[in-house]
């Protein structure tokens, strides 16, 4: 899952909250940590409507997965709550790893890149992952 590659990629420091546990106050030596939101749209909004204020409070700390089969398209539930600005991390989940056997992946079996809609840009036009 998701959730098992963040910590996976992690100095073995990581945990794995839900919304309704507390915050540690520090996390390996860092009283300062990214918090990573890996939530279906379908659940996002729940999520940020029941934010308890310690969560609220590190809102600046979040960092929001999208795209793929299991993120979605998050941008316009953050932009319904004003968090989709500068200083609000998105990661694009970009990638599909073929299934063995498949004959997917062409002849490297590499992972291959997906492509998502985030909305609409400020002149109307879709706006694509990844371009500027």
């Amino acid at each position: 899952s998701l959730t098992d590659a963040i910590v996976g990629l992690g100095k073995g420091d990581d945990i794995v909250l839900n919304p309704s546990d507390s915050l540690p106050a520090t996390l390996g030596d860092r009283s300062s940590y990214p918090i990573y939101i890996a939530i279906p749209p379908y659940e996002l909004t729940d999520f940020i409507r029941n934010l308890n204020d310690e969560w609220k409070s590190r809102a600046e700390d979040f960092i929001f997965f999208s795209g793929g089969k299991l993120c979605g398209v998050v941008e316009p539930v953050l932009r319904e709550f004003g968090m989709c600005r500068d200083s609000m991390t998105q990661v694009l989940v970009g990638f599909s790893t073929p299934a063995p056997g498949t004959g997917l992946g062409g002849t490297t079996k590499k992972p291959e890149d997906l492509s998502c809609m985030i909305g609409n840009d400020s002149q109307g036009d879709e706006k694509w992952a990844g371009e500027s």
